[in-house]
């Protein structure tokens, strides 16, 4: 049987390094024995930070991957460069405790639906408005573990960013796959990770660009736009960060698009009832 000896570090020193290169005095000795062993400290540092940032690092690189050829994830809500209002008559709708103008006056269908008011019109146009009150509260979510998750959740993701739905939002919405950097501290390599792998369901596949608005009652974003998409969908949050998603498009038939200040008719108009400023 053969016996494996263990390798004593002190007494072979001198057998495993070039005797040229150590003085021959005791103190010579020490002071490299000291050097070898601070050089094995650093390593086992290094070794520590690697399991550290293993993952971290994992993910940050599989996020770069996955994103960096696709438009959706590159795309940022830009300030609405045309922010003309459509002037023609139009009609007034109140539903969920918001009121808004359309520039379009006959009404062909209407659908009250669950959670959901549909509107045609004779244009073959559309409005769809989800109820407030189904919106996924996403903050309240993620920290429904108490203040524990809600501390963890600003220490991830910043205190800015979990200020509300909408600052929240807004994080996900402008990040992209070249704001994912080795540099940055492990946290936010998993954070910035996590939040732009987030982005598609916020944004869904728009052929248009993303933009960011902000009126006297609400502030928000507008996904897509009106010449190049069949659908564009508004959604804003009001001064108590209730959100309001609203979809305005064309139905099969259309011989015409929505323009843009058609869509900002009702987007500046967007506003909480009365009754609905109070809650």
């Amino acid at each position: 049987m053969r016996v494996i000896r263990t390798f004593n570090f002190r007494r072979n020193l001198w057998a495993v390094l070039p005797r040229a290169e150590l003085p021959y005095t005791s103190s010579g000795y020490y002071e490299c024995v000291a050097h070898i062993e601070a050089f094995n400290n650093r390593l086992r540092r290094l070794g520590v930070l690697l399991f550290i940032y293993v993952r971290p690092l994992t993910l940050l690189s599989m996020a770069r991957w996955e994103t960096r050829s696709k438009p959706e994830y590159w795309m940022v809500p830009k300030p609405l460069a045309d922010v003309s209002i459509e002037q023609t008559a139009g009609r007034k709708f109140t539903f969920y405790g918001y009121q808004f103008e359309v520039p379009w006056t006959d009404v062909k269908q209407e659908k009250h639906l669950k959670s959901i008011e549909l509107v045609y019109f004779s244009n073959d146009f559309f409005i769809r408005l989800h109820d407030p009150a189904q919106s996924v509260n996403q903050l309240k979510l993620l920290t429904r573990g108490g203040t524990d998750d809600e501390a963890g959740l600003k220490n991830n993701f910043g205190e800015e960013a979990t200020r509300s739905n909408y600052a929240l939002r807004s994080k996900i919405l402008n990040l992209t796959p070249r704001d994912l950097q080795l540099s940055f501290s492990r946290e936010k390599m998993v954070s910035s990770s996590i939040l732009l792998m987030l982005k598609p369901m916020s944004t869904g596949t728009p052929k248009g660009r993303l933009y960011s608005f902000r009126t006297e009652w609400l502030r928000g974003f507008q996904q897509g736009d009106p010449t190049r998409d069949k659908t564009v969908t508004i959604e804003a949050f009001d001064s108590h960060d209730h959100e309001i998603e609203l979809s305005i498009g064309r139905a099969m038939g259309a011989t015409q698009d929505v323009t843009q200040s058609e869509v900002n008719r009702i987007i500046y108009s967007l506003r909480p009832t009365l009754e609905g400023q109070t809650e």
